[in-house]
């Protein structure tokens, strides 16, 4: 009916319009030629963004996040998308229509034109042995043929890409930020409103060395929920992180927590002990132990009779000032409360009934001479020296 109508628009007569329009029909669908909405074409094409989850990615500042990823489980939403591209370049009319849409300064065409651009910065030594009169061998000679096409293509990207993001595609902005390290662009992501996705910001940042939006954008990807943000985070030692592993019944965070407080709140440290309790794990216990270091008994818990080099490894018992009765009472009806709202724990009806005990005993470690190079083991350990586990 719609196209009945817009032929009767377009001035041919009435008991035409019918005939018209259906042939019109046919002749679209013979085609395959349809329409696609601008948020349809945009998700197909839009780039998945990168969630590191190797703590050396996390950490380390100097790692390409564009480099090899072939562990990395986006990989396939990768080539997905890769092939949704490819075909769509393979259409004359869409390339057409988005020309001319950037032609006419509309943004979301650079950014459509980008996409289907998207490429890696291609190299060129082998193009340019070749120009100095280099004799290459097929190999070769396909990786130089290919340069100056690959040139054409990664360009078109940058340049859409930076038009998009000029004309106010924070998406874009960000993705230019990260892809070409350029600080300029991640400010104007920042400061541009519109949805983007937090992970994103956070490998724009790392890609202009800018750590203190990177920890910013990490925490918003926490705050959504993202696990490996938390996880990030509890490694720097964020509060808020280590508490939200926390209520998931992390005995690594409690413990944390536990520590981090034993100096400035002592009855918030009770709690976090008298969690791991409930939780099966006395904090006021040692499990430090010294094992073999190298040898044939390496990795074994150590014996003094076989002797040779050692390392300490485990936790000390924590040491802490008792509580007054009623701030003790206090401390574990929290710690109650905190344990029921684990997911996966049964809930239990009453406050802990344990009394801590302090070990000031060290059963199970070398004695005599080898226990005194233990001992300078757990000084350094204390000092920050490594602490293999």
């Amino acid at each position: 009916p719609e196209l009945i109508g817009r032929t009767v628009q377009l001035g041919y007569p009435q008991e035409s319009a019918t005939a018209i329009a259906r042939a019109f029909a046919d002749h679209t669908a013979a085609r395959k030629i349809s329409f696609v909405p601008w948020r349809d074409l945009l998700a197909s094409i839009r780039r998945k963004t990168h969630v590191p989850v190797d703590d050396e990615i996390l950490d380390d500042w100097e790692t390409d996040l564009d480099g090899d990823l072939d562990d990395d489980p986006g990989d396939s939403a990768e080539s997905s998308i890769e092939q949704q591209a490819s075909l769509l370049r393979q259409s004359s009319l869409l390339q057409d229509g988005l020309e001319q849409a950037a032609g006419e300064g509309r943004a979301v065409a650079h950014f459509v034109i980008a996409a289907l651009n998207r490429c890696g910065k291609p190299n060129g030594y082998l193009y340019e042995e070749a120009q100095k009169g280099r004799i290459l061998n097929t190999v070769e000679q396909g990786w130089a043929d290919s340069y100056l096409p690959h040139q054409v293509q990664y360009q078109k990207y940058r340049h859409h890409l930076r038009q998009a993001a000029v004309g106010g595609i924070r998406e874009a902005a960000a993705e230019f930020a990260e892809v070409f390290g350029d600080a300029q662009f991640f400010a104007l992501a920042e400061r541009s409103s519109g949805d983007i996705d937090a992970w994103q910001m956070v490998n724009a940042a790392a890609s202009v060395n800018n750590q203190d939006s990177r920890l910013k954008w990490m925490r918003v990807a926490a705050e959504q929920g993202s696990d490996a943000a938390i996880e990030s985070l509890a490694q720097r030692g964020d509060l808020w992180a280590l508490e939200k592993q926390a209520e998931t019944g992390d005995l690594h965070a409690i413990r944390e927590l536990a520590e981090r407080t034993v100096e400035t709140d002592l009855s918030e440290a009770w709690k976090w002990v008298y969690l791991a309790k409930m939780l099966g794990t006395d904090f006021t216990e040692s499990n430090m132990r010294a094992y073999h270091d190298g040898g044939p008994d390496d990795g074994q818990e150590y014996d003094d009779d076989v002797g040779g080099p050692l390392y300490a490894a485990g936790n000390e018992g924590m040491e802490l000032e008792p509580l007054d009765p009623e701030q003790d009472r206090v401390a574990r009806r929290q710690a109650l409360a905190f344990h029921n709202k684990i997911p996966d724990i049964t809930p239990s009806d009453a406050p802990l009934d344990w009394e801590p005990r302090i070990r000031s005993d060290r059963s199970g470690w070398p004695h005599g001479r080898d226990a005194d190079i233990v001992e300078m083991e757990v000084r350094k350990v204390r000092r920050g020296g490594e602490n293999r586990q």
